[in-house]
C-alpha cells in the first residue's frame, strides 16, 4: 500500500511486526511457523495462509486475538489520513 510512511512510522511498524512474529512462534508449531514465515516472505495473503495451517481451535483464537492487537498497534502509528486510506481499501480486499 502507498501510505507514504515516515521513516519513524516504518520503523515502528517493523518493530510491531517483529513482536508479532515472536508471539506467533509461541502459538504455532515449528512446522506451522515455517509455513507462515515462508508465506509472509512471498507476500502471500495472511488470511489464506492462516486457513492453510490447520490451526486447532485454541490456536485459531490466539492467532485472531494477536492479529487484532497487531492491527490496532499499527493503526495507532498511522495518521488519520493514512488510517482512512486503509479503511477505504479494506472492503475491496475482503471481497
Amino acid at each position: 500500500e502507498d501510505l507514504s510512511l515516515s521513516p519513524t512510522q516504518s520503523d515502528e511498524i517493523e518493530a510491531i511486526k517483529a513482536g508479532m512474529m515472536v508471539d506467533m512462534a509461541e502459538i504455532l508449531t515449528p512446522e506451522q511457523m515455517e509455513t507462515f514465515q515462508s508465506a509472509q516472505a512471498n507476500g502471500d495473503d495472511t488470511r489464506s495462509t492462516m486457513m492453510s495451517l490447520g490451526l486447532d481451535s485454541d490456536q485459531r483464537a490466539e492467532v485472531m486475538g494477536l492479529m487484532r492487537i497487531t492491527q490496532n498497534k499499527v493503526m495507532a502509528v498511522l495518521t488519520p489520513e493514512q488510517r482512512a486510506q486503509i479503511e477505504d481499501e479494506l472492503p475491496r480486499d475482503r471481497n
